[in-house]
């Protein structure tokens, strides 16, 4: 469910054009049944720098390392411990297993190139030590989105919405990681070129654990452009609008997203944003 929050503020400033930069720079895994559970092993080719985690259960269970080649974390059975969601089911343990591999800060922000692992082991074997079964699964499927507008910060007459639609501009019902989805601010009393969108946040809603803020747009810029597109004005529709992939933070179906949009007044409007791509290689 993507919930919409609006926080409105109305600034009369002059501005200078605003400069976004964005800098584009395998996995295997084995499970090996111990007595202790499954210890899920990753080696990489090149060093890696990011987490390793239960699904639904970071705080409780995760790893996070920098510049390693091997990433390795235990999944204790249900009877030793709850915090990394293991099962037993049809007399295996089973754990699903989350690699980081997007390079999104928090962590346990997932998106469509995180990859997913389910690992078992087979506990009704004799062998105190031997490899379980490890497979690549995308469990995350489509979940409902009901969305609802929350009342603004600020009083009229300036007011906006927030609401997200699909590629096709139509209203978005569900949405599965990785899709294509528009973030849209509308204003019956601004235009395109007098809203700025300064600041977006998606925070998960219900879960257990702390609930981190993952922060999509700062200062009017994308901070994961793979994620979230260029905020663009969209004078047809009288909208702002930027393209957006589906993503979850783990632990809940649910996302919030708070946005502050700056109101700019004058013919001039508020300050155009500049996208600029950086592309780094080694000679």
């Amino acid at each position: 469910m993507l919930s919409e929050l609006l926080d409105l503020s109305r600034k009369y400033f002059i501005y200078q054009p605003i400069t976004c930069k964005q800098m584009k720079s395998p996995f295997g895994g084995m499970a090996l049944c111990t007595n202790e559970g499954i210890r899920f092993i990753v080696n990489t080719k090149e060093p890696y720098t990011g987490a390793i985690y239960a699904a639904e259960r970071f705080g409780t269970c995760s790893q996070v390392v920098e510049n390693a080649k091997q990433i390795s974390i235990n999944f204790p059975p249900p009877t030793v411990s709850s915090d990394c969601g293991t099962v037993i089911k049809d007399g295996k343990l089973e754990a699903l297993v989350v690699v980081s591999l997007d390079g999104v800060l928090p962590h346990q922000v997932t998106t469509e190139w995180d990859r997913f692992y389910r690992v078992s082991c087979d506990i009704s074997m004799d062998k105190m030590m031997h490899e379980g079964s490890v497979v690549v699964t995308t469990i995350y499927d489509a979940g409902e989105t009901n969305t609802r507008v929350l009342a603004v910060g600020t009083p009229p007459p300036v007011t906006a919405t927030l609401s997200f639609l699909s590629a096709d501009d139509e209203p978005l019902e569900k949405a599965s990681i990785g899709d294509a989805i528009q973030m849209v601010v509308t204003s019956e009393q601004a235009g395109p070129h007098n809203m700025m969108l300064t600041e977006c946040s998606a925070t998960r809603v219900g879960g257990e654990g702390d609930a981190v803020p993952f922060l999509i747009i700062e200062n009017g810029c994308p901070r994961y452009p793979a994620l979230v597109g260029p905020i663009r004005q969209d004078f047809e529709k009288n909208r702002l609008k930027c393209d957006m992939k589906a993503f979850r933070l783990d632990g809940s179906y649910d996302v919030q997203i708070l946005c502050q949009v700056m109101f700019c007044a004058g013919p001039n409007g508020c300050p155009p944003i500049i996208s600029i791509l950086l592309i780094l290689s080694e000679d």
